[in-house]
């Protein structure tokens, strides 16, 4: 069997609901097995041409979501390799083991607005 040398066609996509700064940390999480995320701010589903984005401050689970980072608007925060050859996945849903146990899905970050209005993210996952 040979190993596709491009990403699927057909990602996962989420839009996700993110806090107005001083609100809660939105945690963004594996929805499927992933190679390959992207997230960017978006415009909420179904608005019309006055979209305005915010900027996101994204923090991550290596530190225990301790340092901030800013993502200004338009930039794309990406997770794995997008080249695709026979990478390893970097993400993995919710489950439950043999056993019944429950395993989380994999965390990819927290987020929240960068200013005083809320905002909303697409996560792109691809297998």
């Amino acid at each position: 069997m040979t190993e596709p040398t491009t990403r699927q066609s057909n990602p996962k996509r989420t839009v996700v609901a993110i806090a107005a700064a001083g609100g809660a940390l939105a945690l963004i999480s594996a929805s499927k097995f992933a190679k390959y995320v992207e997230i960017t701010e978006c415009p909420p589903e179904g608005t019309s041409d006055t979209y305005a984005p915010q900027g996101l401050i994204l923090t991550l689970p290596d530190d225990g979501y301790v340092t901030q980072y800013g993502l200004p608007p338009g930039l794309i925060w990406s997770i794995g390799d997008n080249s695709w050859r026979s990478k390893a996945g970097v993400a993995a849903p919710a489950m439950t083991d043999p056993a019944g146990n429950s395993i989380p899905a994999t965390a990819y970050a927290k987020l929240i607005s960068a200013t005083s209005t809320a905002t909303n993210v697409q996560v792109t996952e691809w297998s």
